[in-house]
């Protein structure tokens, strides 16, 4: 099963909804994954513990490909998955993600 269609089904099983179409190389999701964790983590306790309370409320990972905050540019339709996810906070959708790309490496799905 190619890259695509493995990560969006194992993503989706875990109730963030993506399409194979959505999903760019495997380097460019790994390479935005890691990015965004870097940027988290790079952020003052209350602002990071903010943001992902957020995100679970409210659609606000799409700002991370955008220009002016230019972490993740490469997955939008990835970042779209995370705000149409319902009741997930950014934090868990990452480690979602990144069990994902791990497991769509194996070619399980």
């Amino acid at each position: 099963m190619p890259f695509a269609d493995s990560f969006a089904s194992l993503m989706s099983d875990r109730g963030i909804p993506l399409t194979p179409s959505a999903v760019p190389e495997r380097d460019i999701v790994d390479q935005s994954l890691n990015s965004i964790q870097t940027w988290l983590a790079g952020l003052d306790t209350c602002v990071r513990e903010g943001f992902d309370e957020g995100s679970a409320e409210a659609p606000v990972c799409f700002v991370l490909g955008s220009p002016e905050i230019n972490v993740a540019p490469g997955i939008p339709g990835v970042l779209e998955a995370f705000d149409t996810a319902s009741g997930k906070r950014l934090s868990e959708m990452l480690l979602a993600a990144q069990e994902c790309l791990e497991l769509a490496d194996t070619g399980i799905a």
